[in-house]
């Protein structure tokens, strides 16, 4: 079950996978033993932008993401393979995206039209089950991200998930043309499409 800041939200901006490379991170994810899996409300994904914003301002947000794709075409993602990096007492396995001009327009446009409804957030803002405490580092992330992860320091991937194992190095390209907003959850993931649209 999920809850609903009534003052904020934390949205994640998009790339969703199609199909055929959904169905293999989704495989990946299954063979890790971390706590981060995949299902239905834990979707694989390519992070534009993170941020707070307010609620009665989401409406403007998801019309904001809709008129930047209008301009939009399907974006070929190139990705070298898996990477692996050590994460508290664990590895985070994630496919860096290499970050081509179309993608980084993308990133720059939605950081530059968003910035003016961005606003301080707290662990209500985000989507959680029943019980669960948000993590203060997936707080910080968001509350960081126009600092750390935006801009040049903008590097695109898709996170796989949490745990040991041998990494491949398997090499891939495709077409993305699927934006969504996402109410984000813990470990930054999207765990609700608040909104969505084709280009």
């Amino acid at each position: 079950m999920s809850r609903m800041s009534p003052n904020v939200t934390a949205i994640d901006v998009v790339l969703l996978l199609p199909a055929h490379v959904e169905a293999t991170a989704r495989d990946l994810n299954a063979r890790l033993s971390g706590t981060l899996k995949f299902d239905a409300t834990h979707l694989p994904h390519l992070t534009i932008l993170q941020q707070f914003v307010p609620t009665r301002k989401l409406g403007e947000a998801e019309a904001i993401v809709g008129s930047i794709a209008d301009g939009l075409r399907p974006l070929r993602l190139s990705v070298p393979g898996i990477v692996t990096e050590p994460f508290h007492e664990t590895e985070v396995w994630y496919w860096p995206v290499e970050p081509s001009g179309a993608l980084t327009a993308l990133h720059d446009a939605v950081s530059s039209e968003l910035t003016s409804l961005a606003c301080e957030g707290a662990a209500d803002a985000f989507y959680t089950d029943d019980g669960e405490v948000i993590r203060d580092s997936t707080v910080a992330y968001v509350s960081n991200f126009s600092r750390t992860s935006a801009g040049s320091n903008f590097h695109p991937h898709i996170t796989l998930g949490l745990g040991h194992g041998e990494s491949r190095r398997d090499s891939f390209a495709f077409d993305a043309d699927h934006v969504a907003v996402c109410h984000l959850g813990n470990f930054n993931t999207c765990r609700k499409v608040l909104y969505e649209r084709r280009f």
